[in-house]
């Protein structure tokens, strides 16, 4: 892997981070860097992640479930006994709308698989927007592996069903 060259100096904690956890942010960097331009147009925005989430559930392409081991993932993660975890409020959404649909999916109150993707596409969304603004330097990316783990998987996943697309 590259040298750092100093970043520790823009990045406080990035030198005590394990290789498997850096690896893990940079697969993380360039999945949501290839999900955003080719499934949402490089305009990435809470409406449009949760349109694509209908968009694909109607069109058949959640029918393999391809996404609901991320969403078990997050909802164990982010909902107990109903209510939100801690983890959860640490998702610093900007807007009740997602927030609500979103807490209401992981809930158990989902209609089906895409209202599923767009709740755990808005949870990558918040993992992306914390990382690429900051947030998550703020606690050293510290128990964070997991987290990316399943975004990445998420995107891959989203990213087969953007390439099927492509040669329909």
């Amino acid at each position: 892997m590259q040298d750092l060259n100093g970043m520790e100096r823009f990045a406080p904690g990035l030198a005590t981070l394990s290789r498997e956890d850096l690896a893990g942010l940079i697969v993380f960097t360039i999945l949501w860097t290839l999900f955003e331009a080719q499934a949402l147009s490089t305009n990435a925005a809470l409406g449009r992640i949760v349109e694509l989430a209908e968009r694909w559930g109607r069109d058949g392409h959640l029918e393999s479930r391809w996404h609901m081991p991320v969403f078990h993932y997050f909802k164990a993660r982010y909902v107990e006994n109903g209510q939100p975890t801690q983890h959860f409020e640490n998702l610093f959404f900007h807007d009740e709308k997602s927030r609500a649909h979103t807490l209401a999916t992981l809930g158990g109150n989902a209609d089906g698989n895409a209202e599923c993707l767009s709740a755990s596409l808005l949870i990558v969304y918040r993992f992306r927007n914390d990382f690429f603004h900051g947030m998550k330097w703020a606690y050293d990316m510290k128990g964070q592996r997991d987290n990316f783990e399943h975004s990445s998987q998420l995107l891959v996943g989203a990213l087969k069903v953007v390439q099927k697309l492509r040669h329909m």
